[in-house]
């Protein structure tokens, strides 16, 4: 039997990466792991099947929702509700993330996701649920009932064209 494992896979920036850092840090002073698989920006990008592969096959994702700092980034002190939210969750896999503004009217925090607010809280969180199987699997199965519902009725898009309004691609 392998130990549970917390992976991070995606874009590697500031303040990301010395958030996830500090994350491992601690989660490896009580004896744990975070495999950290990222890229730098720029970078070649994994392919489609390996990125999937990985969010479906650990026992838990976690990610940041901070915007990268760059000159031109508008509200850079707001989270973002990025695509991992959807992604891994839709998964049935269990996330561990911040709340972030607008995530309520798509998944709620202990029953389709796990939020943390601090490094601090995102050890815990994670160590917690990398010892309690049966958690972990009911949240992440709801998370993914609720990503599939979401999707089949195409609302998770719909809601984010009505509000980007004019500038939605469509």
């Amino acid at each position: 039997i392998r130990p549970s494992q917390a992976i991070f896979t995606g874009s590697l920036y500031e303040p990301r990466t010395s958030i996830l850092q500090e994350i491992k840090a601690g989660l490896e002073k009580r004896g744990l792991t975070l495999e950290i698989k990222g890229r730098e920006l720029g970078s070649a990008r994994t392919s489609d099947v390996h990125y999937w592969s990985r969010l479906k096959n650990a026992d838990l994702v976690v990610t940041t929702a901070n915007q990268m700092e760059q000159s031109g980034t508008d509200w850079t002190w707001v989270p973002n509700l990025i695509y991992r939210y959807l992604e891994v969750i839709s998964c049935g896999t269990l996330l561990v993330a911040p709340e972030v503004p607008g995530v309520h009217r798509f998944f709620s925090p202990t029953e389709h996701f796990v939020s943390f607010s601090s490094v601090e809280e995102a050890i815990d969180v994670i160590e917690y649920y990398l010892i309690n199987q049966e958690e972990r699997e009911k949240i992440a199965n709801q998370g993914k009932h609720r990503a599939n519902a979401l999707v089949e009725a195409r609302s998770f898009w719909l809601s984010i064209d009505v509000f980007l309004g004019q500038l939605s691609l469509k």
